[in-house]
């Protein structure tokens, strides 16, 4: 599972007057961080983009091509690697986005989703997590749909920080807070501005199915 928390929610997707957001770890044992931890924070800010536009206009063709599915991406991750990094590069915060090389890509036996025509997108791995989410086009309110198709082609579980709206869009869509934890200096990014961005929690989220299952596969403690 990876930490797939979309920087900051504007104008529908990111959280108006925040800034870009980055990976944070929490605070943990070593054993615990390496085995357990660090997969949740590693990809925290894979979808840590900021959405640089200001049109809403829910008829514009970004938003049907994503509703039927048509992208620029194959399914071939070889194909699709570089037309999805090119897309996701185009923000002016880099320093808030997790760069999966192509090999992290297979090893997570992730599908790339990218936009036809439009520099958004996502990716969904092989267990159901939602990473890479992003949207550098000139249309705001897209991560819903974005999401929408995400829970579509099997995703089923995300994680975010916990900034304004991220909870909204999330929780709105169906997603459920299982977890939560603290941010830890020790592991925050050099780009970190804690005077806009403070030091936000993590918070993990999954569909009824995947809280479902995960709750199922937990020992229960005496």
């Amino acid at each position: 599972m990876e930490m797939t928390a979309l920087c900051n929610l504007q104008h529908g997707f990111h959280q108006d007057s925040q800034g870009p957001l980055c990976e944070a770890v929490i605070s943990a044992t070593n054993l615990m961080f390496e085995s357990v931890v660090r997969p949740f924070f590693e990809g925290a800010n894979s979808n840590s983009v900021f959405v640089e536009g200001h049109t809403v206009d829910p008829n514009a063709p970004i938003f049907t091509n994503i509703r039927e599915g048509k992208w620029d991406t194959t399914g071939d991750l070889d194909h699709d690697y570089p037309i999805f990094m090119a897309s996701m590069n185009k923000t002016k915060h880099p320093g808030s986005l997790t760069h999966y090389t192509l090999d992290e890509y297979k090893e997570k036996g992730a599908r790339l989703y990218k936009v036809a025509g439009y520099d958004a997108g996502f990716a969904v791995s092989g267990d159901g997590d939602i990473i890479s989410v992003h949207n550098n086009s000139d249309y705001a309110a897209v991560a819903p749909e974005l999401i929408k198709k995400a829970i579509e082609y099997g995703g089923d579980h995300l994680d975010h920080y916990d900034f304004g709206r991220l909870n909204d869009v999330y929780g709105g869509a169906g997603f459920d807070k299982y977890e939560e934890y603290d941010w830890d200096d020790q592991y925050a990014p050099k780009e970190w501005d804690y005077e806009k961005d403070g030091r936000p929690k993590v918070i993990m989220r999954g569909l009824p199915s995947f809280l479902e299952k995960r709750n199922a596969s937990t020992p229960v403690q005496n």
